[in-house]
């Protein structure tokens, strides 16, 4: 839980977030194995919705004398466009150069270890890649109607919290499909929300709610 949030969350918000993902996401349901959404999201989103502000990774770099000038990339687009952006380099970004939670500034390291989890069998491929390619199809349709105003999907890939998503956020075991083809179609949709969210709605990085909404269409 503590990965998904901004390093400089207070204590009480870090306790809060994980009452209410144990609470709420889970043990109202059944406890373990029983839970429809993703304990840790339904935390999350408790938290993000209710204490905003101490969600805000932008309020980092304002708090925060760094060594070097970070950005939170999904702020700028979404606060500035895309020119804005077009400086950032998606290797940097990838390696981690940019303010956000561990799970959104450890790209390398999170790829690495969701890759261990599939040659292992822990969690099936299937939604991975069912969930990049949805990611890499809308941002596509986008950028190829306005590239002036849509990044390219490579920029999504790198930023916020689409790599601990794509490996161990929507491959939980009780809150997703089972069977291979609704896997596929879970994980587009997971992909694909995540870009419509992030351009339209209220919140830079929604990587989070596209997934709790899939989690919601997982029975069907």
């Amino acid at each position: 839980f503590a990965m998904i949030l901004p390093p400089t969350s207070p204590w009480w918000l870090v306790a809060t977030g994980a009452f209410m993902s144990m609470l709420i996401g889970k043990h109202v349901f059944g406890g373990l194995g029983s839970n429809p959404f993703n304990s840790v999201l339904v935390g999350w989103a408790i938290v993000k919705i209710s204490w905003k502000s101490y969600m805000d990774f932008n309020l980092v770099v304002i708090e925060h004398t760094l060594e070097r000038t970070l950005v939170y990339p999904l702020g700028v687009l979404k606060a500035e466009g895309v020119r804005a952006i077009e400086n950032l380099s998606i290797g940097e970004l990838f390696l981690g150069q940019e303010i956000g939670g561990i799970g959104s500034t450890s790209g390398l390291f999170l790829c690495i270890g969701g890759l261990i989890l599939i040659v292992k069998g822990i969690i099936p491929w299937k939604i991975p890649v069912a969930f990049i390619t949805g990611i890499v199809v809308t941002s596509l349709v986008f950028a190829s109607i306005d590239s002036a105003e849509y990044p390219g999907p490579v920029f999504h890939l790198v930023t916020g919290y689409t790599i601990i998503g794509i490996f161990f956020l929507a491959t939980d075991y009780s809150s997703t499909p089972v069977n291979t083809w609704a896997m596929i179609l879970f994980g587009f949709g997971c992909g694909s929300l995540t870009i419509f969210l992030r351009l339209w709605s209220y919140y830079p990085d929604s990587t989070i709610f596209g997934i709790l909404l899939m989690n919601i269409l997982t029975p069907y």
